[in-house]
């Protein structure tokens, strides 16, 4: 079985470890109220080296919309290595939503305060 572990931080937020196929692992929040892969920075995007594959309009929490671009990131997932479509945006969140979670079961402890992705 795949896994992946992560951690709840101070104010409840759910944590994962997201391992890049080029780069350092980055520390993304699990957003379920984000329906899409990933959410990354523009700057590291760009540190990155990350081709942009378009651009988009998004709405952020409160119905705001914003430009993006959108790019593919090569990533180390539940074991194996796979490409995922990543919005980018011009703020510092680091967001894992819900399509990177499809297929799996996410389990948060708050008593424990950890996280745990598994691929069944």
């Amino acid at each position: 079985m795949a896994l992946e572990n992560g951690w709840v931080d101070a104010d409840r937020n759910a944590f994962v470890s997201l391992r890049l196929a080029k780069g350092e692992p980055i520390e993304c929040l699990i957003d379920t109220g984000f329906n899409r892969e990933l959410f990354l920075p523009l700057d590291l995007a760009e540190s990155l080296e990350l081709r942009i594959t378009g651009e988009q309009e998004f709405i952020v929490a409160g119905g705001a919309r914003l430009p993006g671009f959108t790019s593919l990131v090569d990533i180390e997932w539940l074991g194996t290595r796979r490409l995922a479509e990543a919005i980018l945006h011009e703020g510092n969140d680091l967001l894992i939503g819900t399509a990177l979670l499809q297929g799996t079961r996410l389990n948060i402890d708050y008593i424990y305060n950890t996280v745990q992705i598994e691929k069944p």
